[in-house]
This record gives C-alpha cells, sequence and structure tokens, in this order.
C-alpha cells in the first residue's frame, strides 16, 4: 500500500487534529482507572504497601531462619568437636596411665623373677656345694687335715685342744696329732673325740673356745649372708 493512501485513510478515520484529540480522551475517560475514586486508589496503594512489607519481612524471617539454622549448625559442630576432642584427650590420659601401670608392674614381675631366680641359684649353689663337699671328703678323707689346721689357726690361747670328728675320719687325725702339734707350738696335747653327729669337718674346743669348722656350718654361713645382702 502507498503512503498516500495511508494519509487519506487516516484523514478519513480522524477528519482533523481536534476530532482525533477528542477521541483520546474519550478512550481514556473509559479507563477504570479514571472512574476509581481518591480514596479508593490510596486504599489499593495501602494494601499494595502491607502486601509489599509483607513480602519483605516473610523473606527476612526466612533469610534469618536460614541464617540462624547456619549458626546453630555451627555452633553444634563446634560443641561437638570441642566434646569429642575433650573425651579424645581423657581416653589418651586414661590410656597413658594404664600403659604406665602395665610397664611399671613388668618391670616389678622381671624385678621379682630376678631376685627369685638368684635366690633359687644361691640355694642351689650351696646345695651343690654341700654334695661336692661330701663327696670330696668321702673321696679324699685326709682333706680333714687342711680343715683341722685351718681351725687351729682361730686358736689363740690353751694347752689342751679336743678335735671332735667324725668317726671315720678319727684314725687319720690321731695319727697325724704329731705334725699338728709341731705346727701350732703352744698346744701341749691334742685329743681326737668321735662324735657321730658330725658329718664333715670338725669342732675345736679349747680353753680360749669353740671354733666350728664343720662342712654343714660353713654352709648355713653362706645362706645367712645371702639372705642378708637379699635384705
Amino acid at each position: 500500500m502507498s503512503l498516500s493512501k495511508n494519509i487519506f485513510r487516516t484523514a478519513a478515520q480522524y477528519p482533523n487534529f481536534v476530532d482525533r484529540l477528542k477521541t483520546v480522551h474519550e478512550v481514556d475517560a473509559e479507563s477504570p482507572a479514571n472512574k476509581m475514586t481518591r480514596s479508593e486508589i490510596q486504599r489499593l496503594f495501602q494494601k499494595a504497601k502491607e502486601d509489599g512489607e509483607l513480602v519483605g519481612y516473610s523473606e527476612g524471617y526466612a533469610e534469618g531462619e536460614r541464617k540462624g539454622m547456619e549458626a546453630g549448625l555451627e555452633t553444634g559442630r563446634v560443641q561437638a568437636a570441642q566434646a569429642f576432642e575433650s573425651e579424645h584427650d581423657d581416653a589418651l590420659d586414661q590410656f597413658r596411665e594404664a600403659l604406665i601401670q602395665v610397664v611399671e608392674n613388668a618391670q616389678q614381675s622381671v624385678v621379682e623373677w630376678h631376685h627369685e631366680a638368684e635366690e633359687r641359684l644361691a640355694y642351689l649353689a650351696i646345695d651343690i656345694a654341700r654334695k661336692a663337699l661330701g663327696r670330696e671328703l668321702e673321696i679324699h678323707p685326709e682333706s680333714v687335715i687342711d680343715i683341722a689346721k685351718e681351725a687351729l689357726l682361730e686358736v689363740s690361747e690353751g694347752r689342751l685342744v679336743k678335735l671332735r670328728v667324725n668317726p671315720w675320719q678319727a684314725g687319720l687325725l690321731e695319727a697325724r696329732k704329731d705334725e699338728l702339734l709341731a705346727k701350732f707350738t703352744f698346744i701341749q696335747n691334742i685329743q681326737v673325740v668321735p662324735d657321730a653327729a658330725i658329718q664333715g669337718g670338725l669342732i675345736v674346743e679349747s680353753d680360749g673356745g669353740l671354733v666350728d669348722a664343720r662342712v654343714e656350718t660353713y654352709l648355713e654361713r653362706l645362706e645367712d649372708e645371702f639372705e642378708e645382702d637379699a635384705a
């Protein structure tokens, strides 16, 4: 369609500019907004404002609730972590104390075991020595002469000396009296006395006192010394 035809059609519909303005005014007059009173407009405006505030409050409440939940969750997480760490530290302390107690008990047990082992070994050694000395005296009965010489060294005075000895060794001492008198010149006489109660070694009796040179007495002294050291 040509431009001239458009102009013509428009001119035919709106003969002049005044008529066109009038038509526009009539249309505006028919608009629902022009028919509302001022109070109605204010009421609608107030309602829209309240609706907007309600929406804003709802959104703000939701946002606050969300932040509150996040803060609560964070606080709960921190408290849970602190509680776990505290319980974990307590558990470690209890485990450490229990471990120390176990180690101390083990060390004490080792010490006691060593002590008991040493004690058993000491008594075993004494028992072995007892048997060895008894066997030595049986195999070499003349060893009683050496025991007598050691015992007479403890005699400080006494003209008459008695040697109490097992009967099966009495003959050996009787045969070697001159040898003993020659060695200990302060002794004038030696008397050999058989005594079945003596199993090994001998007992020396003199004016100066008594010297117990029995094998059993020697072993008992060893036991006493060991018990004193152990105590």
